[in-house]
Order: structure tokens, then sequence, then C-alpha cells
């Protein structure tokens, strides 16, 4: 066996050891809170917003994805998953327990260079699934993947597409930029962010709950607020103000029945 394929296999062992990196942890959550201030998009909606990336066998691709992934963090997106081309399957099944968990979540599937026909079979599995996938995203430099017609909003970033997309598909012409740079180029994680924004405002914000009282099924009736008159000395026996009940009567204690404060004794000089 050769030296140089002995560092093939080497290297084919350490990626199938590999699980692939899910954005679970701190780190790319504090990044997405640390931008949240300066987020167009509501925290809700971004966080409802979930962002599953597949890339190739290629280490050097790997890298540059996870470098994506970290800039998409950056700008407000903390559900950000990456794997390569054999965890679309486990992909999947997650996009199925995050929909029974959450009905509101939706999906964005990415796919880059190598990845991107995995990607492609990912978001039609889905699709038949009834799994709420808003977004495709395919980021190929020569534009060798067919962008699908799924009815699914798709975006192709790459300088193989252009005019020779499909018509109804947007595409993002990134001229002069190799296989590996493609995926971290500025004007790539332009025009991604550009699409999750747009398909996280979709996602409908709730009406807040508006709580007026401490209630319960076996909860006692509201007792009405008897104002504490100007003896602010016990006002801590009283019940405070709320919004559901409502004063009564005359202060507790009568200024006519108040006993009259002592006076001050005069001392008289002789």
């Amino acid at each position: 066996m050769s030296r140089q394929s002995g560092r093939a296999l080497v290297l084919l062992a350490i990626l199938a050891g590999s699980p692939g990196c899910v954005s679970c942890a701190s780190h790319g959550y504090g990044l997405a809170v640390e931008a949240g201030p300066n987020c167009d998009v509501p925290e809700f909606q971004r966080n409802q917003t979930y962002i599953f990336a597949v890339s190739s066998l290629n280490p050097a691709g790997i890298l540059a994805l996870e470098t994506l992934r970290t800039k998409l963090n950056e700008q407000g997106f903390a559900k950000v998953a990456t794997g390569q081309v054999w965890h679309t399957p486990w992909m999947l099944a997650e996009m199925r327990r995050i929909t029974a968990t959450n009905p509101e979540a939706v999906f964005v599937i990415l796919g880059c260079e190598a990845g991107s026909p995995k990607a492609v079979r990912l978001v039609e599995n889905a699709l038949a699934q009834n799994l709420p996938v808003a977004g495709v995203v395919l980021l190929d430099a020569d534009g060798k993947t067919t962008a699908p017609r799924l009815g699914v909003r798709t975006l192709t970033v790459g300088s193989g597409y252009g005019s020779a997309a499909t018509t109804g598909l947007e595409s993002i012409v990134v001229p002069d930029v190799g296989r590996i740079s493609l995926l971290t180029d500025a004007r790539t994680v332009e025009a991604v962010t550009r699409l999750l924004n747009e398909v996280a405002m979709t996602i409908p914000v709730p009406s807040p709950v508006i709580t007026t009282g401490w209630d319960y099924p076996q909860a006692p009736e509201d007792r009405p607020i008897i104002p504490i008159g100007s003896s602010l000395e016990w006002s801590y026996l009283f019940d405070q103000p709320g919004s559901r009940v409502t004063a009564i009567g005359d202060p507790l204690i009568s200024t006519a029945t108040r006993p009259a404060p002592l006076s001050t004794p005069t001392v008289r000089r002789p």
C-alpha cells in the first residue's frame, strides 16, 4: 500500500467516525443572542426557523460550512445544524421530531457543492411527509445541481447559475469565487441571511396573553380592597390595588373616630 493510499484510508476512517455537528451548543446560541438587539426579525420568529445544511465529504468543504454556520449564528439564527451526505436520514427524523413538538417551526434546507443533490432529495422526502419546508438554498459554484421544482422557494448561489437558472427560481451570481470560498463569501452570507429573514417573517407571532389575575378552577372569589386611609403604618396588612377588584366603603379608620394626636408638652421655665 502506498503512503498516499494510507493517508486516504486514515482520512476516510476519520470522516466515518465523525457524527457531524449540530449547533445546539452554547457557542452558536451565544452568538445569536449577542446579535439579537441588532436583528430586524424578532427573536420568536428567528428561533422558529431551523436550518439543516448538507455538505460533501470534502474536509475543506466541511470546515467552510462550519464557518458559514457561525456567520449565520452571528446574524441571529441559532438553530443551524450541519452534516454530511450520510446525515440526511437523521436530519429527516429530526425534522419530524421538531414538527411534532413545535407546530410553529419551519425548515430551510441548504446544500453545498456535492452535498446539494442529497439536500434536494431531503427536501423531496420532507415534503412527501408534509413537513413545513419553507426554503431551499443550493451553494454550487459550478451550477451543476439542478434546482428542484417543488413549489418551495429556492435560492441558488454560484458563478455557474444566473440566466440559465430555472424560471421562477431566485439566482445569485457570485463570480470569481472558488468552490470552497463560495460558502464563506460575504455575498453568499448576505443572500442566505436575506432568505432566512424573509422566511422567518412569515411565521405568525402569537398575541400576548394578558393575565388579569391568578386564576385556577378552585380559586376563591376575589376579595374587595379596603382603602387604608391615612394610617400608612398599617398598610402591610391590606390588599394592594389590582385590576380585577374595586375599592369599597370609606377608610377603615375614619378621621372622625381617629384619636387626636398627642400634643407636644410645653416646658415652662421658672
